[in-house]
């Protein structure tokens, strides 16, 4: 007899070592449904369409990393411009259009190795691996735990896909592309900044000259009252007072008297380059002619600096195959166990059936057959 009812005990008890000479005997089938498991979870792990992750750690360019986006700086600086282009809108502008939905759509659109992956599948299918894809494209800043600080604050961006080599060139062109775009605005900023402040350096200018020139006017005017006035008084000769206080006409002065009036005022009149009576003007000129000239190109705009180059990744996301056959193994060994001791129930159950039927035939035989009562068709009674 080979069952669970071999050992008797008491209510409420198991007996451990007799289930273990159970799973003992079925050993057989506990190491065949272990390996089992430990097989196929491991085939699942190799061949099953797990994605791959490549990661790239960044930081706030510096000094170093932009020398010719510093140097336009300056140049608009000593302009009177103030760049709105600083190492933090860099970093600003790259989180917003590495977040945008949009660009990373464009960007889809004009990988060589994403359209290599979609080739042949339908607009359906398509656009179910650009959501895939795009949701796959995260930007994380670094975390501080509890009681920790990170020495310096830098971003994380990752890209997953369904192959560890496309998981790198995908990130690397990614990050290209998001810079170049940063870029592009940086320069179409500054370019901006500059032709706003030269439109109004250009006004300030206009205006400028008009008041020289009405200014010029006004003082040609006030030469000639001057003049005639000094002809009127016969006073012919500068004025010389020889220490003695020498109060003059404001409007109308007539210090210089005929002589000297009568050459300021040809002066004057001759000269129509209002520029080379004021200095200002000069300046104004300069200014304009300068931000005309200043060309806002910067041939390398960088608004990131890598600290870790995108990664090529060694283990796709999720547990390891090694885990996976170890999980496969115990759920084979516990789905073994159970029916190894369904099965020394059941043999258990039959047993105790087929004995107790034993038993009856068996007390039935040894009573031997049954007394016949008088008057039983078929028999004699003692009495005839």
């Amino acid at each position: 007899m080979n069952g669970l009812s071999r050992h008797p005990h008491p209510a409420g008890e198991i007996d451990l070592l007799h289930l273990a000479r159970i799973v003992w005997q079925g050993r057989r089938t506990l190491m065949m449904a272990v390996l089992f498991g430990a097989a196929v979870t491991g085939l699942a792990g190799h061949f099953g369409g797990w994605t791959w992750t490549s990661e790239a750690v960044l930081v706030t360019p510096s000094l170093t990393d932009n020398p010719d986006l510093a140097l336009q700086r300056a140049s608009l600086k000593t302009l009177g411009i103030t760049p709105e282009v600083t190492d933090g809108w860099l970093s600003g502008r790259f989180i917003r259009t590495f977040s945008a939905r949009d660009v990373q759509l464009d960007f889809l659109q004009t990988s060589a190795v994403f359209q290599g992956m979609t080739a042949g599948l339908s607009a359906p299918a398509r656009v179910a691996a650009e959501n895939a894809m795009i949701k796959g494209m995260v930007l994380e800043p670094a975390l501080e735990g509890k009681g920790e600080k990170t020495l310096y604050p830098y971003l994380t961006a990752r890209l997953k896909a369904k192959d560890p080599g496309q998981a790198q060139r995908l990130l690397d062109d990614w990050l290209a592309y998001v810079n170049a775009r940063v870029a592009t605005m940086a320069r179409e900023t500054l370019e901006e900044q500059r032709r706003v402040h030269l439109e109004a350096m250009r006004q300030q200018l206009e205006l400028a000259r008009s008041r020289e020139a009405i200014t010029r006017e006004v003082t040609v005017n006030r030469l000639g009252y001057a003049l005639s006035l000094a002809k009127a008084a016969g006073v012919s000769q500068p004025v010389f007072t020889k220490g003695e206080a020498f109060h003059d006409d404001p409007d109308f002065p007539l210090g210089l008297g005929e002589k000297g009036l009568s050459r300021k005022l040809a002066i004057f009149s001759d000269e129509t380059d209002l520029r080379r009576l004021s200095v200002s003007l000069q300046e104004q000129e300069d200014m304009v002619s300068r931000l005309e000239k200043l060309p806002v190109t910067a041939p390398s705009i960088q608004a990131f600096h890598l600290l870790s180059r995108p990664v090529l990744p060694e283990q796709h996301d999720g547990p390891g195959t090694a885990l996976l056959m170890l999980l496969g193994a115990m759920v084979g060994g516990m789905l073994a166990t159970g029916l190894v001791l369904l099965r020394s129930v059941s043999h258990a159950q039959d047993n105790a059936l087929l004995s107790g039927s034993l038993l009856t035939e068996t007390a039935a035989v040894a009573s031997g057959p049954a007394p016949r009562t008088p008057g039983t068709p078929g028999t004699l009674s003692r009495y005839e």
